[in-house]
């Protein structure tokens, strides 16, 4: 039984792809995944102190600017690794990891280790370590942070997956339309609806999940935001996909839905006319 049965079908068992064991001279960063929770209660409390300082950009006149919005503050605070700490050693999964929402994943690309997945706002998330251990090694993640991608790089050396410093709102440089079964946005949404531009960079962000996504395949955007907050957004007629929303609980701290948007045609017949 599972949150999402109903509308996906049986909870699915976990994966067992078979996933040789680092070594030490493989993989010198193991001991990295032996204790995740004290890494994430670690990393949070950095990061909600630095909520407590105000803003560098914030003044009297905006007294409700978020830094959560901006990406300065994210390489800032990724940057900002505390002396002793390893590189990659502070990780933090915002609102669900792979072990919450990892069989609806694998539902979405019908257990197919083939897959190839796309991380947007990836962060320090364990989430790409979990698929690739559950046998999922087609992945590419993306987060604006410099500073973090390396971490993660550095981290994830035994698992040979791409690792890509790049602006999630506009990929065109980066990505190729139609490139990936399954792209993955977990709090990335949530993320930008800080930004003091958040309407015109919530549709520069879902176009580019739209773009690159492949015909048939599917942009599932993990969100703490309620249905009417968000299908406002994903249900533009610029977008052609099919959309339903699941309840996911409470992996965490808050409510937690996925929306799934299923794509049916190729890019360009949709975002031919955009500028």
């Amino acid at each position: 039984q599972g949150p999402f049965a109903q509308k996906l079908g049986p909870w699915c068992p976990p994966s067992h792809g078979k996933v040789a064991a680092p070594t030490k001279t493989s993989c010198a960063q193991w001991w990295l995944c032996c204790s995740p929770s004290a890494q994430e209660r670690a990393f949070e409390a950095r990061m909600k102190a630095s909520w407590e300082a105000p803003a560098p950009a914030q003044s009297d006149a905006d007294p409700y600017h978020s830094q959560i919005g901006d990406a300065e503050y994210w390489e800032r605070l990724y940057a900002a690794t505390p002396a002793g700490v390893e590189p990659g050693a502070e990780v933090f999964d915002w609102l669900a990891g792979w072990s919450d929402v990892g069989c609806l994943l694998e539902a979405l690309v019908a257990r197919d280790c083939s897959r190839s997945v796309l991380h947007l706002g990836c962060g320090n998330s364990r989430l790409p370590e979990g698929m690739y251990d559950a046998g999922y090694t087609q992945q590419t993640c993306i987060d604006l942070s410099p500073s973090v991608v390396e971490q993660m790089r550095v981290r994830n050396a035994c698992r040979p997956m791409q690792w890509i410093a790049a602006d999630c709102t506009d990929l065109t440089s980066v990505l190729e339309d139609d490139s990936f079964d399954l792209v993955i946005d977990k709090g990335t949404f949530d993320a930008i609806t800080c930004h003091d531009s958040h309407a015109l960079m919530l549709v520069k962000f879902l176009k580019e999940a739209f773009r690159v996504t492949k015909p048939g395949g599917v942009y599932i955007c993990i969100s703490l935001h309620e249905s009417k907050d968000v299908l406002k957004w994903l249900r533009r007629k610029a977008f052609g996909w099919r959309v339903r929303d699941v309840s996911l609980g409470r992996p965490k701290a808050h409510h937690t839905t996925a929306y799934i948007c299923t794509k049916c045609r190729p890019t360009q017949l949709y975002l031919k006319d955009w500028l």
